[in-house]
């Protein structure tokens, strides 16, 4: 392969030795997380003075200089907003190269009060189409981090957007659903993903329909795009992403060391199945492109066995039963060596069984019964090893993997610098003047922003001193005095020495001056970044709209237009408005649905909905609906991913609604929204009580809040019909026009779900719809004035849901719901 050097290697760093074993095997840039505000809170993270570190070695051992962004990749509560503030004015400082960023309100704040910070956008905000890329400048973003799910064709349309870099996963862990829009952790355990707390369901068994075992129906592959890296260069990709904050040191200098080979062409054949067995024996699960080459391509999934597989390194060939029983292979392409570990996936078991080599008989090619002992047996050599006590079953034939080496733990190697030889290093300018009196002293903090810090300081001297014999050389000490700053985050940039007398000074009063000045200056410096923070903060939450109306205003989402014809004419009237997903209906359906809510509702209380995922093959019939309904007048909209606000853009005069997926946890997003054109937002249903307790008041009638829903706790590009072996009839590839539902799946904790297949994504809600009917009085007082309940996916009756509806505007409890976060 030809050297792809215009291309960037971005490597995942979960920690310092991450950081350092991915920048010194090859990696352009890195990406880390902080302590908090990551997607990956697992992850051993940095602090800020880490940050510091690495990012100022990124910068200086390099050339040309390496990168260092930093993933906030999370959702933020409006408590949170003004903590981060804090962090992102030191990021600044620090001179970070990027943030990478999913919440809408943190984008508007760095752009708004951190302009010196570039902004990435986050594969958590599911970006999965041009027309939502297009909308990235006009929010700050010089960047899109895509979606995993999008084939070649749909990459390079993205890529071929001008002002816009284009990002891209090319290895690594793979989730169920499109990122940023999983709720299956925040509503079945209480952990939100898109907070940084994934309880990763999706590797969990589920039982299908009518399967008693239950497989890990939504359990990924790996991705493993390196055979395609010619195409993605040629399709205008700026930088190729490795997943794997989570991962060892260990494994990101292999995988990094891997794709920089891959990427300079310096890798041989032999060479590049090495490295690959390297890191298959580090970790990795089976290998897949995804969608890259197709979309809905099948047999991503691993149902069967979850987790580290390692690389295949021979079969079983016999057990001889003994004390202990001994397995006997022949070894692979590659050694093997004692301690190594050995796996093999079993029949049944959700893991494979592993365990660790400790010992090893080389058999005589004589027979079974001659053999030597060794550390090491070379590949082709037949062996044989103790089982542990309890082992399982082996079935004859099946493949052994080595999932840990002893010699690839011994082939990478990095190093990390002596402390202190990188950090943040601000240049202070230092005046010092010898009164007769007192040792005079002054630190000015040289910076890009006005009202940097300076501090004076005066410490005495007692009388009669002696003249300096040399005041020459005096000057020389004091310039050795203030040059010692190591471990502050300060350097000398210059030093102004002024001793009109001569007088002479002791080395220790020089060093107690230089101490107290950087002790002051360092907490004047955090006080002048706290008040910047502090003051961006404050100003923005200032543009916060007042609250409006005191009584509540009920809306209604539906799917079907019919949902509402057992409602009453009274309860009509107490209506503000109905929205309607038609997205799944036909277009004569659409056409008949329509003339009768407008009939019922009149046009001013219709609002109609766009879908969150539009892939090309729904494009194009997507586009000309719209065209006819905004031809025919339709202003009032519901967007639920950025794209929507492409789609809507030759309509004019529009009322357009923000839903829940683009997240408005606090007030910055939802400015961040209004400034896209909305007119009102949504809570999410991820959202809590405390929460809701600080952002309703903030936001005014801007907010509606949903107070009963089924909502989507996963999309999905990958069908999970066909990983249930249940397709109700053979797709070959072609899922787009799949409408199946009804599949039903079941954890072995008794989590409930239930599958619907909408144009070739698999859409999951639970079994128990989210309701805080019963939170109705709170909510009236925490500031709540627009209320929403819908009916979506499920199979609702007219008349159940008019009678529900009732029931949820008198505040009841429904039986058979659950509260998410509340």
């Amino acid at each position: 392969m030809p050297p792809l050097t215009t291309v960037e290697l971005l490597a995942p760093a979960g920690g310092l030795e991450a950081a350092y074993a991915a920048l010194q095997h090859g990696a352009d840039a890195i990406y880390l997380g902080l302590k908090q505000f990551s997607a990956r809170a697992e992850a051993e993270n940095f602090t800020l003075d880490e940050v510091a570190e690495v990012t100022a070695y990124a910068h200086e051992a390099f050339q040309p200089p390496r990168r260092v962004y930093v993933t906030l990749n999370t959702i933020l509560f409006t408590a949170e907003v003004a903590p981060l503030a804090r962090s992102l004015v030191r990021l600044e400082q620090i001179g970070v190269d990027a943030l990478i960023v999913q919440d809408l309100g943190l984008g508007r704040l760095v752009r708004e009060a951190f302009p010196g910070l570039r902004l990435h956008a986050s594969t958590q905000m599911a970006i999965h189409s041009l027309a939502g890329a297009r909308q990235l400048p006009r929010l700050g973003f010089s960047r899109v981090v895509l979606a995993r799910e999008l084939t070649l064709p749909e990459v390079a349309a993205v890529a071929a957007l001008p002002h816009l870099q284009t990002e891209v996963f090319v290895h690594g862990a793979l989730c169920y659903a499109y990122s940023g829009l999983c709720l299956l952790s925040s509503h079945l355990r209480g952990a939100s993903g898109n907070r940084g707390a994934c309880a990763y369901l999706c590797r969990n068994t589920f039982r299908a329909t009518g399967d008693d075992a239950g497989k890990a129906l939504m359990s990924m592959k790996d991705l493993a795009l390196s055979e395609a890296l010619p195409q993605l260069r040629q399709a205008g990709v700026h930088s190729l992403k490795i997943e794997g904050r989570k991962k060892s040191p260990l494994y990101v200098a292999a995988v990094t060391g891997l794709y920089r080979g891959l990427l300079d062409g310096t890798l041989s054949a032999a060479q590049r199945r090495d490295a690959e067995h390297d890191v298959k024996t580090i970790f990795s699960r089976p290998w897949t492109t995804f969608h890259l080459h197709q979309a809905g391509q099948p047999g991503v999934t691993d149902p069967d066995t979850v987790g580290h597989r390692g690389a295949p390194i021979g079969t079983v060939e016999a057990i001889q039963r003994g004390q202990p029983d001994q397995l006997v292979f022949t070894v692979g392409e590659r050694a093997l060596e004692r301690y190594d570990g050995l796996q093999v996936d079993l029949p049944g078991r959700e893991k494979p069984f592993g365990f660790s080599v400790e010992a090893i008989a080389v058999l005589s090619t004589r027979g079974a019964a001659r053999s030597r002992q060794a550390f090491t047996a070379p590949p082709g050599a037949r062996v044989a090893v103790p089982l542990p006590p309890g082992h399982p079953a082996l079935p004859l034939g099946a493949t052994l993997y080595c999932g840990s080496s002893q010699a690839v733990k011994r082939s990478y190697r990095w190093e990390r610098p002596r402390p202190g030889t990188y950090g943040l290093r601000q240049p202070v300018a230092f005046t010092i003047r010898v009164d007769a009196d007192a040792l005079r002293g002054t630190a000015a903090l040289a910076g890009p922003h006005d009202g940097q810090p300076t501090v004076s300081l005066a410490l005495p001297l007692p009388d009669g001193a002696e003249t300096a014999r040399d005041p020459e050389a005096l000057a020389a000490v004091a310039r050795q005095a203030f040059a010692k700053l190591g471990g502050t985050p300060f350097t000398c940039q210059s030093l102004t020495f002024d001793n009109p007398s001569g007088r002479f000074l002791r080395m220790a009063d020089l060093n107690d001056l230089r101490r107290r000045l950087v002790e002051a200056l360092q907490q004047r410096f955090d006080e002048h970044l706290d008040g910047r923070a502090d003051e961006a903060a404050t100003r923005l939450l200032a543009a916060a709209p007042a609250r409006g109306s005191e009584a509540a205003r009920w809306e209604l989402g539906i799917d079907r237009p019919e949902a509402i014809e057992a409602f009453p004419a009274a309860a009509l009237e107490g209506l503000d408005e109905v929205t309607l997903w038609f997205d799944r209906l036909d277009d004569d359906d659409l056409a008949r649905g329509l003339e009768r809510l407008r009939g019922r509702l009149g046009e001013a209380r219709l609002r109609l909905a766009l879908p969150t995922v539009v892939r090309p093959w729904q494009e194009e019939r997507l586009r000309r609906r719209l065209g006819r309904l905004l031809e025919a007048g339709q202003r009032r909209w519901m967007v639920a991913n950025l794209a929507g606000f492409t789609y809507l853009e030759d309509g004019s005069d529009l009322d357009i609604a923000a839903d829940w997926p683009l997240h408005t946890l606090n007030p910055f997003a939802a400015q961040a929204l209004v400034a896209l054109g909305c007119t009102s937002v949504t809570c999410s249903p991820e959202d809590s009580r405390d929460n809701l307790a600080r952002l309703l008041p903030a936001v005014g009638d801007l907010a509606r809040v949903v107070i009963y829903q089924d909502t989507p706790l996963a999309i999905s590009a990958v069908c999970a019909f066909e990983s249930a072996g249940q397709c109700p009839e053979p797709c070959q590839g072609r899922k787009h026009t799949c409408a199946a539902t009804g599949l039903h799946l079941e954890s072995r904790r008794g989590d409930r779900l239930v599958v619907f297949n909408d144009a070739g994504q698999s859409v999951m809600i639970g079994e128990k719809p989210l309701c805080w009917s019963h939170h109705l009085d709170d909510l009236r007082a925490l500031g709540a004035r627009r209320l929403r309940a819908d009916f979506l996916w499920r199979e609702y009756t007219p008349d159940r849901i008019a009678a529900t509806w009732e029931r949820l505007r008198r505040g009841e409890h429904l039986e058979g719901t659950h509260e998410g976060n509340w």
